[in-house]
């Protein structure tokens, strides 16, 4: 399965503008908001799963 990592908080669904999610799993960072909302957010664009990672060291 192709996964697709963008560096922004996947918060908004514009943050996966430009990418090529679908039939991929978007990688996003931890924080801002809530994994629901970021789980949505890469469905709108087209993921089939979103992977969500921590983003501070040591956690």
């Amino acid at each position: 399965m192709p996964v697709d990592a963008d560096t922004s908080t996947g918060c908004e669904v514009t943050d996966f503008e430009g990418g090529d999610y679908d039939g991929r799993i978007a990688l996003i960072q931890h924080g801002f908001c809530t994994f629901a909302q970021k789980a949505a957010n890469a469905a709108t664009a087209g993921a089939v799963a979103a992977l969500i990672y921590n983003n501070i060291p040591g956690r």
